[in-house]
């Protein structure tokens, strides 16, 4: 669903990573979970005279950034010396000194490093964060085939630059419809021309994975403030992929398109049971569910899993995505990725259906 299918391999593959790495993601918080807290003396901030204001931010010290990042104070020193991950300044008396900058940095190292990346991975993708799009200059986005490129060569390092400046939150959708799904469309064309092997594939697959999740992350750090018609409560999101070898690497794209615009958007992995998706209701009582599909049984198991949940009480909402849904049998979402973030803020902020919903009122075309 949102994106045009992708490859076997690819695809099947990538997913097979997704549940490991996005355990956090089913916390209540996302993967951010102690937001650092400013201003005051609350001793979360530095006030002392010789601490310099770094970058026009807020100042912390060895202990407290220690108490944000859950890192003790000798792997901090280690990183910074071997990885140059964060560069702290130095007050007068010659004590480190970070900021806000920094302290995201780390948590997106420690997020990496928790789920398996190693040290020098990790560092290596959090140092590849460029500044938005918009100010870099469209010039600078690598073309998508210098993914394969990269995977041909085995070259992590040089992958997650790769994706870190292609696939950017400020226009990630569009990103996903354009770059993404020519990226991956080279991947397999290369794999069936025996100019890749599964290993160079799969390097691929686990480097668009990483940088996913740490997008996910930032997205959590930085989403607005949710508008709807209940402002003050963001609106929860479930998403899955139905098959067990599932071909899609959507769930989590959409999980990462929702999560930026403010929703509370949790990937729960694949092949839900309906029994599954019923606990999962109950307990976190959803806005919506949205359940990804690439074959014929994953069509027929996501119908049923979206009348059981219909008809609930109080009833869920179940989108399905994937080519060839009937919509007059379910509510499908689009198979682009704009199209479908669209269609689900919509229903989440005001009740409006997308036309290809059963008895959906009329909408405008644009729409």
């Amino acid at each position: 669903m949102f994106v045009q299918p992708c490859g076997r391999n690819i695809s099947r593959v990538a997913m097979g990573c997704l549940p490991p790495l996005l355990a956090g993601l089913r916390k209540p918080q996302g993967l951010v979970t102690n937001p650092p807290r400013t201003g005051g003396t609350n001793g979360f901030v530095a006030q002392s005279p010789t601490s310099p204001r770094l970058r026009g931010g807020v100042v912390y010290t060895v202990k407290q950034v220690v108490a944000m990042t859950g890192i003790t104070a000798a792997r901090l020193r280690a990183w910074e010396r071997r990885y140059g991950v964060v560069t702290p300044q130095r007050t007068d008396a010659k004590y480190r000194r970070y900021d806000e900058t920094d302290v995201q940095r780390l948590r997106t190292m420690v997020q990496l490093v928790d789920s398996g990346v190693g040290p020098a991975e990790a560092a290596s993708i959090v140092l590849s964060q460029d500044q938005p799009r918009d100010q870099r200059g469209h010039d600078n986005i690598p073309p998508p085939g210098d993914l394969a490129d990269a995977a041909g060569a085995l070259d992590v390092t040089r992958m997650a630059r790769i994706l870190a400046r292609a696939l950017v939150l400020d226009d990630f959708e569009a990103a996903c419809d354009g770059w993404l799904t020519e990226a991956v469309t080279e991947l397999d064309v290369r794999r069936k021309r025996g100019e890749l092997l599964d290993v160079h594939v799969r390097a691929a697959e686990q480097a668009i994975v990483l940088r996913l999740v740490v997008m996910f992350h930032q997205a959590s750090a930085t989403a607005p403030t949710w508008q709807g018609s209940r402002p003050s409560v963001a609106p929860m999101v479930l998403l899955g992929q139905q098959e067990h070898d599932g071909r899609d690497l959507v769930p989590m794209l959409f999980s990462v398109a929702l999560r930026r615009h403010g929703v509370d958007s949790r990937y729960l992995g694949r092949a839900i049971s309906t029994e599954g998706w019923q606990q999962a209701v109950r307990q976190l009582r959803p806005r919506a569910v949205a359940i990804s599909t690439s074959s014929a049984r994953g069509r027929r198991e996501s119908r049923e899993v979206s009348a059981t949940l219909g008809a609930s009480s109080p009833p869920v909402q179940v989108w399905l995505g994937g080519p060839g849904h009937d919509p007059s049998e379910a509510w499908v979402l689009p198979l682009h990725m704009r199209a479908a973030t669209h269609a689900m803020l919509g229903q989440l902020r005001g009740g409006t259906l997308p036309r290809s919903a059963p008895s959906a009122p009329s909408v405008s075309p644009d729409e």
